[in-house]
């Protein structure tokens, strides 16, 4: 029905908000489709916005909040057997317990994670979830499997993948491979990273763009290139 099609819509746009850097903007926009969510009782996209809000607490490093919605989406997503929605969101769930400084918890969500991703192959949802599982392998002081889940990340990325998270898995690649010594990758890995920020800028509307360049991911990318 149309209070379903506005309730998706604010999602979205809430999710697109949050890529964008617009915190305050993304939260209004999730907590509206929320609302709309509860009165009409539509549990999957229940899931979906948990699973945004949570990674919006994320990013503003709010970790223990960001950590009760994505449980909260990981229940309502396990009820009702979405099995790509438990494997995202138990990424998410490995990204806040590397945060947390506790990376056999991290792993741990990423070992459960994989069992529904990667049977999808080449597709975004895995591809984060193995690089992101490279950081958490890192800081649990295993540099070699760091490095192997890294590069399988970048080795899934191809012409026809697409998503708003490519510039954080050649980030993320970076920082696997300064850590593992090799300085002459890393650069190649970090200039990945710099130019898939200044390409999604360019699709960027103006109105928008400073708020793209300050979402702390990419000001991350920005002062590793200048350091």
């Amino acid at each position: 029905g149309l209070r379903q099609a506005e309730q998706i819509a604010l999602n979205n746009q809430g999710k697109l908000r949050l890529h964008l850097g617009e915190t305050d903007e993304a939260l209004a926009c999730l907590e509206q489709a929320m609302a709309i969510c509860e009165e009409i009782g539509d549990t999957r996209n229940r899931g979906f916005i948990l699973n945004n809000l949570g990674n919006l607490y994320r990013q503003l490093e709010d970790f223990d909040k960001a950590k009760a919605f994505l449980d909260q989406a990981l229940a309502v997503r396990q009820a009702i057997d979405d099995r790509v929605g438990q494997g995202v969101t138990l990424a998410s769930l490995g990204q806040v317990e590397r945060a947390l400084g506790k990376p056999a918890e991290s792993l741990s969500r990423y070992r459960a994670a994989a069992v529904f991703l990667e049977p999808l192959g080449a597709v975004p949802e895995w591809i984060v979830c193995l690089s992101g599982e490279a950081l958490a392998q890192l800081e649990a002081g295993n540099p070699d499997r760091a490095l192997a889940r890294a590069e399988d990340a970048v080795g899934l990325l191809g012409d026809s993948v697409v998503g708003d998270d490519i510039q954080e898995v050649h980030f993320n690649h970076f920082q696997v491979l300064s850590a593992c010594g090799q300085a002459g990758a890393a650069a190649k890995a970090l200039k990945r990273a710099v130019d898939e920020v200044n390409r999604r800028a360019g699709h960027v509307p103006e109105a928008d763009r400073t708020a793209f360049l300050d979402a702390p991911l990419n000001q991350q990318i920005v002062r590793a290139e200048a350091a």
